[in-house]
């Protein structure tokens, strides 16, 4: 089952879906400040286009992801429209 999320107007989307077992979303972020609040597993997220600061922090494509803990805070933010894809554990 393939499940579309939507957050702030639209602004920023996501596709989530199970894979190998996993839980995963593919998104799209406009430009823009994004508070998603606190995590309630850990997320891997790979940058796929674009630029995202996470927590303050300028993550790119083709290098390591950004890694939230469990009940760690996320605060995305990007100049550019900007995709990922993000892991749960």
């Amino acid at each position: 089952m393939i499940k579309h999320n939507q957050y702030f107007d639209g602004r920023v989307q996501s596709l989530g879906f199970n894979a190998d077992g996993q839980d995963k979303t593919l998104g799209v972020v406009l430009q823009g400040d994004y508070h998603f609040g606190t995590a309630v597993r850990k997320e891997t997220m790979q940058v796929i286009t674009g630029v995202l600061n996470i927590n303050g922090q300028s993550y790119f494509p083709n290098e390591e992801p950004c890694v939230i803990p469990e009940g760690g805070d996320i605060q995305i933010s990007t100049t550019s429209i900007s995709s990922y894809l993000c892991l749960y554990n």
